[in-house]
């Protein structure tokens, strides 16, 4: 089947989105605290009020909120794999039994990432103790703060848990990859096939039947996109490779203190995607951040070992911290390598054969 059209395969495809969830449960009510961190160390926190969704809370710089909520596992889903989704505004480091499990993200308008994967599965009557420890989006607040700002308000717009339907979802993420692909393509013969096996395995999706048959109909879809894409004669001219990087400042944006929990929050995040996706990689730079988390976060700290033991995770740079190298002097830069080196072999046993200079 051809569709001229591509907007009209694009709202086809749009109304798959509903069908990548497979159950929810809204978050609504969450128990809350506020304190400041200073120095490293957290003052004792003050209770607040409730945090319902839809509410408002307001931050800065150096404070931490603190939103914890227990929810019991249903029978809907117990021995699945289930996610949160989380959109309240600033950052927030996401902890379930008190051990940190991934991070989020969002500024005042929308939100960038905010999906953490729960480890393992759970049975029906289990309790969920779930902790996020917000704080401000340094980030986009810096401007502000220039400008005099001391605070900056955030909607508490919505949390649930969810369990995805993995076949809906991939389907879902398999077209948007082939749309994204569709204006990169330059061969026309081979676009047009891409474009036939869009259109042709849409048009399987029984959008008019109830949700199990949809579904069902999904998974036809999915198959013959598949194979379809496998059919296509092409001959790669090269391979490229991709590896995660996080180009964490010590200070720029934020003040030195908040690289301690930056770095929780982006770390703890690239672990938890590392044992949902092992085929993923990622280098991190700059010794001063790997110590910070050895000092602060000693479990995330024995996990990031455990990626670089199993080759997931890779050390760049060997320096002590990403320095300013058109005015510091060679002396300087020499003893940034040699504390770096230093603090990778102890504590990884390894170094980098690079020196990492992203700026």
């Amino acid at each position: 089947m051809l569709t001229p059209k591509i907007g009209v395969i694009k709202d086809m495809y749009a109304q798959l989105e509903k069908y990548c969830a497979a159950g929810r449960l809204d978050l609504t009510r969450w128990k809350y605290k506020r304190c400041l961190f200073e120095a490293g160390e957290y003052s004792p926190a003050e209770d607040q009020p409730d945090m319902m969704t839809g509410g408002k809370w307001k931050t800065g710089y150096d404070e931490a909120h603190f939103f914890s909520c227990s929810p019991v596992v249903t029978e809907e889903f117990a021995g699945k794999r289930l996610r949160l989704e989380i959109d309240i505004g600033g950052e927030a480091l996401v902890r379930l039994g008190g051990s940190p499990i991934g991070s989020v993200t969002a500024t005042a308008r929308y939100p960038e990432r905010t999906t953490v994967f729960l480890p393992g599965t759970y049975e029906k009557g289990d309790v969920l103790d779930i902790e996020l420890e917000a704080a401000v989006n340094s980030g986009e607040f810096c401007d502000a703060a220039v400008d005099g700002a001391e605070n900056t308000e955030y909607t508490f717009r919505s949390i649930y848990l969810w369990v995805a339907d993995e076949v809906c979802e991939g389907y879902w993420y398999d077209l948007q990859a082939a749309f994204q692909a569709l204006d990169e393509i330059d061969d026309e013969r081979i676009k047009a096939l891409v474009y036939a096996a869009i259109d042709d395995s849409l048009h399987i999706v029984d959008y008019d039947f109830d949700d199990d048959e949809v579904r069902e109909s999904i998974g036809k879809a999915r198959r013959l996109f598949n194979e379809r894409l496998s059919a296509i004669p092409w001959q790669p001219g090269f391979e490229v490779l991709f590896t995660g990087h996080s180009h964490i400042d010590v200070a720029w944006l934020w003040r030195v203190q908040e690289s301690i929990r930056k770095s929780a929050r982006t770390f703890s995040n690239v672990v938890s995607l590392m044992d949902e996706y092992p085929e993923m990689t990622f280098g991190q730079s700059q010794a001063v951040l790997y110590r910070m988390i050895k000092d602060n976060y000693p479990e995330l700290f024995e996990r990031i070992k455990e990626k670089v033991r199993n080759g997931q995770w890779d050390i760049c740079g060997n320096v002590w911290v990403e320095a300013d190298t058109n005015i510091a002097s060679g002396e300087a830069l020499i003893r940034q390598v040699l504390y770096g080196t230093e603090f990778f072999k102890e504590e990884f046993g390894r170094v980098s054969k690079t020196y990492w200079l992203p700026d």
